[in-house]
């Protein structure tokens, strides 16, 4: 029988046909416009005359093109004008991903953007490039050229960091995949069942429900492995050894999702759910900490604040909380040294864990969106802490 793909996943498409981005329909969005007029309105205050964008995941952000190789040149003076600059292999590509976006004016173009008399020398300096993203021979070359690099730090990642309402959806979008994804991959494991097999399951259904692949290496890990946070599966069965640990997520439209789930066997030892609970209350206390205007590191303090209370904060060795969107881990981070607010459309994972070496480990993961009044969650697999038959 044909795999049916559940009615809660069915959304309303429209196919749109191929423009290229000078033949934009009058309907066309304009997301992507505005959002070079964002780039170029976040950068006033470094008086550039010119934006170099070379990170591949904020040429996909401003543009809507998918593919895997560009740089885009941006005048930062009067209306923006872009050049999308690529190879052969994507030119129809980026024409067509241009118009859907709604660029008003972008011309792609291939070549070396940086060759003598080239584009970058007609827009001008000083440039602005992402000194963090940039590679050092590149913004070496810039200077060379009398092009006067500029660092605009991390402008780009935080207009990133508050999604739109479509980016929002999209990233629902790929929650919804992974948890039907990782609910059809249980209902196929038994005791027999390896990590790898479990992890391919997962990956198999995801492709079938419409995504383009995991967000990340998929985590399964059971038993004593299950104290290694990262652990990568292995070929070992999951038998009937209590806690599982599964760290999951869909890569669909070009956005992420992210949940972590650790489930237990009915006879499961108290000790371990004594810590299941703990580590539920942290995960709690830390979405409660999510609302406009508050400190993002809240979320790492109000979890780890339970921790500290029962005794085991030292048993948590990572973040509580970082962005999902475009990237699996971006702004906004939780850490005690973020000093952002959360601001409405943000979102954020809440991800608090205990790890005894040697023994087993406990996390529990779900994603948020900031909301105008708090958090809602875009996860929901099942119970937060589902018992596990095999």
């Amino acid at each position: 029988m044909p795999y049916q793909i559940p009615e809660s996943l069915h959304t309303n498409v429209r196919s749109s046909e191929q423009l290229s981005s000078d033949r934009r329909s009058a309907n066309a969005p304009v997301i992507g416009h505005n959002r070079l007029l964002s780039a170029v309105a976040a950068t006033v205050d470094f008086a550039v005359s010119s934006l170099f964008i070379t990170d591949i995941t904020s040429v996909r952000y401003l543009t809507g093109f998918t593919g895997t190789a560009a740089s885009l040149a941006i005048s930062a003076t009067g209306e923006p004008v872009a050049f999308l600059c690529t190879d052969g292999r994507y030119v129809e590509q980026a024409g067509a991903e241009l118009a859907a976006s709604g660029i008003r004016s972008c011309e792609v173009v291939t070549g070396d953007p940086l060759a003598a008399g080239g584009l970058l020398t007609r827009l001008g300096g000083p440039v602005g490039v992402d000194g963090a993203r940039t590679p050092y021979a590149l913004v070496a070359r810039l200077a060379d050229l009398g092009l006067a690099p500029v660092d605009i730090g991390d402008v780009l990642i935080q207009l990133r960091a508050v999604k739109e309402p479509e980016e929002v959806e999209q990233i629902a979008a790929a929650s919804r995949i992974a948890q039907a994804a990782m609910d059809a991959a249980l209902q196929e494991t038994t005791a027999a069942t390896t990590e790898l097999e479990l992890a391919g399951l997962f990956e198999l259904h995801l492709r079938r429900l419409g995504a383009s692949g995991s967000s990340f290496p998929t985590i399964v890990a059971a038993g004593q492995r299950s104290s290694l946070p990262h652990a990568a599966p292995t070929t070992s069965p999951i038998g009937g050894t209590s806690p599982l640990l599964i760290d999951f997520g869909a890569l669909a439209s070009g956005y992420h999702s992210d949940c972590s789930r650790t489930l237990l066997l009915e006879d499961s030892p108290a000790e371990l759910v004594r810590l299941e609970s703990i580590v539920r209350e942290a995960q709690e206390a830390g979405a409660a900490a999510i609302k406009p205007g508050a400190p993002v590191h809240e979320v790492e303090e109000a979890a780890r604040r339970i921790l500290r209370k029962h005794d085991v904060e030292h048993l948590l060795p990572h973040g509580v909380g970082h962005g999902v969107g475009l990237e699996i881990h971006e702004e906004p981070f939780t850490s005690r040294r973020t000093p952002q607010l959360f601001a409405e459309g943000m979102t954020v994972t809440v991800e608090p864990g205990v790890y005894l070496p040697g023994g087993f480990g406990i996390r529990i993961e779900d994603l948020f969106v900031v909301t105008a009044t708090g958090a809602e969650p875009l996860t929901n697999f099942g119970e937060p802490f589902r018992r596990l038959s095999l």
